[in-house]
């Protein structure tokens, strides 16, 4: 005997029922997306800023006047590495938004590698280097000095003085403002990774 059986389904419910399990399996996997991608980021950007970050050498390095600056920039990418900021919220499925690096950079300006306390025959003062690349850009960043390059034992890097003059400015390559400096340029081509890294994300934690 032969049993034949007709189910008819209304297409439009099953497709809306299907949306709404999917929604709610990625509603309840994003805790563990927001734990990955906090976890992930770090590394990415961090291969992004050492890849991009060059030492400061030369006269840039003389001009600046800070001994220890390229150790300083070891521990500003550190934490420019982990300045950022992730955002997911339900949507039509699922919104991810991650913000990279605050536009003013108080965070890293206000650690103490971002400055330099220097003493001299003429008295002492504070350098903020890390101010001066990058949000200074082409202004004065030091008035009534100016750079003279000269190997002296007087010179805390080796090979310039300050002296009375115009003015100074950082060095041309150095230079930055906000939105457009050594550590923004570092990751202006990090959207490939980071799309792979969301899509790696999502698939190791959407079972």
């Amino acid at each position: 005997m032969n049993i034949r059986a007709s189910i008819k389904i209304d297409e439009r419910q099953f497709k809306k029922e299907i949306q709404l399990e999917l929604k709610r399996k990625i509603n309840s996997s994003i805790p563990r997306i927001q734990a990955e991608l906090n976890a992930r980021l770090p590394v990415l950007l961090k291969n992004h800023f050492t890849a991009n970050v060059q030492p400061i050498t030369g006269n840039d390095f003389y001009a600046i006047g800070v001994p220890s600056i390229n150790d300083d920039l070891v521990s500003i990418i550190d934490a420019a590495s982990n300045s950022f900021e992730v955002k997911i919220t339900p949507a039509n499925l699922l919104k991810i938004n991650i913000g990279i690096l605050e536009k003013t950079h108080q965070h890293l300006l206000d650690l103490p590698e971002a400055y330099f306390n220097y003493t001299s025959a003429r008295g002492g003062g504070v350098i903020q280097w890390l101010k001066w690349i990058l949000l200074e850009g082409g202004n004065p960043v030091v008035d009534g000095y100016e750079v003279n390059y000269t190997n002296s034992r007087f010179s805390r890097t080796g090979g310039a003085l300050m002296n009375k003059g115009s003015f100074f400015i950082v060095p041309e390559n150095l230079q930055g403002v906000a939105g457009d400096n050594i550590l923004t340029r570092a990751i202006q081509n990090i959207n490939t990774d980071l799309e792979k890294l969301v899509k790696q994300v999502l698939n190791n934690s959407i079972k």
